[in-house]
């Protein structure tokens, strides 16, 4: 029986292909199968190549979120022993109700406030999870926001004038012991900036170069956005504002605005500000007039598949081309691209009875005799079937099993390592499961049921193109207990208690390794991985 699934679209992953065996330094947090193809001295260690020589693998991080009408906000505990056989007392941090005020130039003569959306982003105790408040600041600079105690925010306000620059400030730290004070968030000046302007074109016509218009061009300052996007228009211009405080090592990004446009995504690296600075014509590269590409996407029933994702992947001109459309009734499609060679990727709708499709050489040439058949039949998804059993062999009947899509399948390679397919099942009596997958490699969890005493685990699986057996041998068990209170020390029950590996992750964050409630006294039991058993073998 085919398992429903949610499809959604991420950006483009890295290769999951191996480095050479001996090349721990970038085998390391990589997924695996087994050890050896860690390399080394690395562990192939539920899915990912760990170094256990230099990790604590006794350590989990703990995410506790109370009940809502608590009045406290969901907070991060690193570093908690596995190895304790004490009780752990997690004390929450109090929330603060702060007032906040953003202006620039605060202590001169010069102070003014700019109004916008201000987002404070508490530190990163867990990967893949932040503590975000975001507030509505006022023409008078003055806004309200809910803080954890004693944790330091980086804010960064979000200008209503489009015109203005992202304005990033100094990281503050709200404290209950000045409930009554005012928090102050210093932002540079909005008006100290570089204008940065250009055109945006194409080569490959006869005559001048051609300005395209909305395309999107914003700056960033490595993993940062220094600005906002902007679309261009009137025949390719566009025109940025950039703070002289971010002014130097910046890339300029230019991407289509539309998934279906037919223009390349590129970048320009080491743009420097040292005053205003018009760059002239940035080219996307010579591009011929795009094809009417006309197809149909069909189930392996033969029968139209409606809500499909056609998505081309391929070098053109300077840069990189991804455009995909979705089809329509009865399955039909049409997208416009210029002449290349590309890679396709048609992924079926939730429920379509279909496997996704991945091919590498579909060409686009003005010549019809000389393109690609842009008709596509679907093959049926394939059955990843396994058992779940404890460390001690007994099988694990109603626990939940979840298949993540990361990347590939080694057996069939494609473009569509971006696409993230998220199929569920459970197992029965006995510890059997089986669910219909697409080829890919995923990031495979067996969950137990509630209150049973044995731990998760998740394991890279490889689905090529045909059935598959995967059973689970679930890990030995590590205890963690402890009591969650309130900052008066009051116990709090039903708050959730959530754990993740500090040292195992998946391209979301921290790999989860469980969760359970607090009883009415505030205590908990939460069963986890022995990491520290598993990696001294």
């Amino acid at each position: 029986m085919k398992m429903p699934r949610a499809l959604v679209t991420l950006v483009v992953l890295g290769t999951l292909a191996s480095a050479c065996p001996d090349d721990t330094l970038l085998r390391e947090g990589a997924p695996c199968q087994a050890d050896e193809e860690c390399g080394g001295p690395l562990l192939c260690l539920l899915g990912t190549c760990v170094d256990p020589r230099a990790r604590d693998l006794g350590k989990v991080d703990l995410q506790v979120s109370p009940l809502e009408d608590s009045g406290l906000k969901t907070q991060a505990f690193p570093g908690k022993d596995t190895r304790r056989s004490e009780r752990e007392d997690i004390v929450l941090r109090q929330t603060v109700h702060a007032t906040v005020e953003v202006c620039f130039d605060c202590s001169t003569t010069e102070r003014g406030t700019v109004p916008g959306d201000l987002t404070l982003a508490g530190l990163e105790r867990i990967k893949g999870h932040r503590d975000f408040e975001t507030v509505v600041v006022g023409p008078d600079g003055m806004a309200t926001a809910s803080l954890l105690d004693l944790t330091p925010y980086d804010p960064v306000l979000f200008p209503t004038d489009p015109d203005l620059p992202l304005l990033r400030g100094r990281q503050v730290v709200p404290s209950q012991q000045l409930i009554a004070a005012v928090v102050q968030v210093e932002v540079p000046s909005p008006h100290e900036v570089y204008m940065l302007t250009g055109r945006v074109v194409l080569d490959g016509y006869t005559g001048e170069p051609r300005g395209v218009d909305g395309m999107k061009v914003w700056l960033m300052e490595g993993e940062l956005r220094a600005t906002r996007d902007v679309l261009t228009s009137d025949g390719g211009n566009f025109r940025l504002k950039v703070l002289k405080s971010q002014a130097s090592g910046l890339t300029l990004h230019i991407a289509p605005a539309n998934a279906s446009d037919p223009y390349p995504a590129i970048t320009v690296s080491d743009v420097n500000l040292d005053e205003d600075r018009d760059m002239g014509d940035v080219t996307l590269g010579p591009l011929d007039p795009a094809v009417l590409v006309q197809g149909t996407v069909r189930g392996p029933n033969a029968l139209g598949i409606e809500g499909a994702v056609v998505r081309f992947t391929g070098p053109a001109g300077k840069g990189i081309l991804e455009a995909s459309v979705v089809s329509g009734a009865g399955g039909a499609y049409e997208i416009s691209l210029p002449p290349g060679t590309y890679q396709r990727a048609v992924v079926p709708p939730q429920g379509a009875g279909a496997a996704l499709k991945q091919e590498a050489g579909f060409k686009v040439d003005p010549d019809p005799s000389r393109r690609s058949d842009p008709n596509v039949t679907l093959d049926i998804a394939f059955n990843l079937c396994g058992t779940i059993r404890a460390h001690d062999g007994s099988a694990i009947g109603n626990a939940s099993v979840r298949a993540f899509r990361v990347g590939n399948s080694g057996a069939a390679p494609g473009p569509a390592s971006d696409v993230t397919v998220d199929v569920k099942a459970r197992t029965n009596g006995d510890g059997r499961y089986c669910m219909a997958l697409d080829p890919g490699q995923y990031l495979v969890t067996g969950t137990p049921p509630e209150g049973v005493r044995h731990p998760a685990r998740t394991d890279l699986v490889d689905m090529g193109s045909a059935e598959l057996v995967h059973d689970f041998a679930l890990p030995p068990a590590a205890l963690l207990v402890g009591t969650v209170k309130a900052p008066d020390g009051t116990p709090l029950k039903l708050a959730r208690v959530k754990a993740f590996s500090p040292v195992l992750t998946t391209r979301q964050g921290a790999l989860d390794l469980g969760e359970t409630f607090t009883n009415d006294d505030g205590t908990f039991t939460l069963v986890v991985p022995d990491l520290a058993g598993v990696g001294a073998r």
